[in-house]
């Protein structure tokens, strides 16, 4: 960084927080931050505390896995006005989803499951790619690699 100009666009958040409570913070780029108080927050029912959540590379949308299955949150507003939706998903009973993640270009997202089981969907559709019950005995990451 040696003293130029630092350049920074887009907004970045980030997610903390008990495992039953999901709140959204605003990151401040001109002193690498979080905000002080979340500018958004969602209380999980009791027995869905999160386990992982992707991003989607837009930011406007988010999975989140539980205990119980996956959630997928929709962000609304700017800045001091943020609100998230939690929105039917297909995958909300399948269990916890140890890994999970989106392609670079956001066409798909991959889940592994804590039971082994992988899959793979075409997003925002969720039509299964591919469905492999028995991939793994269990997932400790996943990410995509283009060649």
């Amino acid at each position: 960084m040696d003293g130029g100009d630092v350049s920074v666009e887009g907004k970045v958040t980030c997610s903390a927080g008990t495992c039953s409570l999901l709140e959204i913070f605003s990151f401040n780029s001109e002193n690498t931050s979080p905000s002080s108080s979340p500018k958004a927050t969602y209380l999980f029912e009791e027995g869905g505390e999160r386990v992982r959540i992707a991003v989607h590379p837009s930011g406007d949308d988010f999975v989140c896995s539980t205990t119980t299955g996956c959630k997928l949150f929709e962000l609304y507003g700017r800045e001091d006005n943020i609100k998230f939706v939690c929105k039917e998903f297909p995958l909300q009973d399948v269990g916890p989803q140890k890994c999970m993640a989106f392609s670079v270009d956001g066409s798909k997202l991959a889940t592994g499951g804590v039971d082994g089981h992988f899959r793979l969907f075409e997003w925002p559709t969720m039509r299964i790619i591919v469905d492999e019950p028995e991939a793994h005995k269990s997932f400790r990451d996943m990410d995509f690699r283009y060649s």
